[in-house]
């Protein structure tokens, strides 16, 4: 379900249900506030159980959803304080309890707003507002899109192993030169080359050099590649790339016990 609509129907029935509260079992604002928000829990949480929607999303639901109750409980509340201490029925409308409500509906449309573009990105009418023609080129996302990986803390070891591998990278002196062989524009086939040498400058000859061309933007333009030796040291392979601008590279060079990594970025130009 659409994250604004499940809020404000949420948020709904939350109101239909304190106020059914109130007018058929004589609820006070205070106990029909804290009812709505166990029924809430009750009702919220096993179905993001059953159909986990993300921890953000999550984390939004349950925070406007109590809170939600808590600015009935709040207003009316007050409300029937005052009544009770002026023994008369006040007005409809106060500034005070309008503030607070107004305050809580800010909190709720401006959380909702960041979430729905975290996941699904600006609409392109405001992005072609706001930035001109960027909402027609091609690639361009402004979506979070995920990148980070969730477990990073239980990555301790791998970190420890990537720590070990640039060391002997280090001491192992390669001297990689790499770029395309005239230029790359996008939609053409290219040729990219490397030219691999040890610490002395020898050609290190029979590796198997495989590589990744990808973009931020999405893993759906990733472009793996596997390159030829096609002279002593010396590696290449055809890659047409889709789109243009900065592509970043990734690049592994193995010849028995040897690894050799590279990352680096490059640019394709517009046809």
């Amino acid at each position: 379900m659409d994250l604004v609509l499940s809020l404000a129907i949420g948020v709904l029935l939350e109101v239909v249900v304190f106020f059914a509260l109130r007018a058929l079992f004589g609820f006070g604002a205070k106990p029909a506030a804290l009812l709505v928000a166990l029924l809430a829990l009750a009702v919220y949480v096993p179905y993001a159980i059953l159909n986990w929607p993300g921890g953000d999303v999550f984390a939004i639901h349950l925070a406007i959803y109590l809170v939600s109750a808590y600015a009935l409980g709040l207003i009316l509340g007050h409300r029937e304080a005052r009544e009770a201490a002026e023994g008369r029925i006040q007005g409809w409308f106060h500034w005070g309890p309008a503030a607070i409500l107004a305050f809580f509906t800010v909190i709720v449309l401006f959380d909702a707003v960041l979430v729905v573009v975290a996941s699904r990105g600006v609409p392109e009418p405001l992005i072609e507002f706001f930035f001109d023609d960027v909402g027609h080129r091609p690639g361009v996302s402004s979506k979070f899109t995920g990148v980070v990986e969730d477990d990073y803390q239980a990555k301790q070891e791998h970190y420890n192993r990537f720590l070990e591998q640039r060391r002997l990278q280090t001491m192992r002196g390669w001297q990689i030169r790499k770029g395309w062989v005239g230029e790359a524009v996008v939609g053409r086939p290219a040729m990219f080359r490397i030219e691999v040498r040890d610490a002395h400058g020898r050609p290190v000859e029979k590796a198997t050099v495989k590589g990744r061309f990808f973009r931020f933007s999405g893993p759906e333009h990733d472009t793996p590649f596997v390159m030829q030796e096609v002279a002593p040291g010396r590696y290449e392979a055809s890659i047409t790339l889709d789109l243009p601008g900065r592509w970043n590279l990734d690049l592994v060079i193995r010849r028995g016990d040897d690894r050799h990594e590279i990352k680096a970025s490059t640019s394709v130009r517009k046809e």
